[in-house]
């Protein structure tokens, strides 16, 4: 989850709480099991940004947004509002790289502890993770690109990139599949 101020942080971290529009949870992503928290170059500059600090949620509620004691705000909008049971520092911080200040990004547990950089919490499958680590091994640049609903890609250099869509695995070089 993304932060809108400094403050935001250190409530959460000291409260042991996130809170976000309802409006950016789908009803299916529900229960969120973990939250992380995205620190944004904007807010944090270059050396703070990224993915630091991660908990596990033990209950959540849809509430008013004047609701959330923690950093009152008069408004009727809905939000969910985590409680977790502490927050964690990761081993190693995820850098933050082109993904920007979404409000969020769904991934899992086993990517959040085990790569590198923010975009690479978009690999959604086992194949695509052992697909992107190989490369990595091979090729000296290499990212992780969103490229929409239900498609990623990963780009090698300036002509190539391999994109995931639909389960399938699309190589294109010079613009041609």
């Amino acid at each position: 989850g993304a932060l809108h101020s400094r403050e935001q942080l250190d409530i959460a971290l000291e409260h042991k709480v996130y809170h976000i529009p309802a409006s950016k949870v789908s009803k299916e992503r529900l229960p969120i099991r973990y939250i992380a928290i995205y620190q944004s170059k904007v807010l944090f500059g270059d050396k703070l940004s990224g993915v630091r600090y991660f908990g596990e949620v033990f209950n959540y509620q849809l509430v008013k947004r004047s609701n959330i004691p923690e950093l009152p705000k008069n408004s009727e909008k809905l939000y969910y509002r985590f409680e977790i049971k502490e927050w964690r520092e990761l081993e190693r911080p995820l850098k933050a790289v082109g993904i920007g200040a979404r409000s969020s990004l769904y991934t899992n547990l086993f990517l959040l502890q085990n790569v590198e950089e923010t975009p690479d919490l978009l690999l959604r499958s086992e194949a695509e993770y052992r697909l992107y680590t190989e490369l990595k091994r091979a090729v000296k640049a290499i990212t992780v690109e969103d490229k929409g609903k239900d498609r990623l890609g990963i780009q090698l250099g300036d002509q190539k990139s391999i994109v995931l869509e639909e389960g399938d695995f699309l190589i294109v070089c010079d613009n041609s599949i």
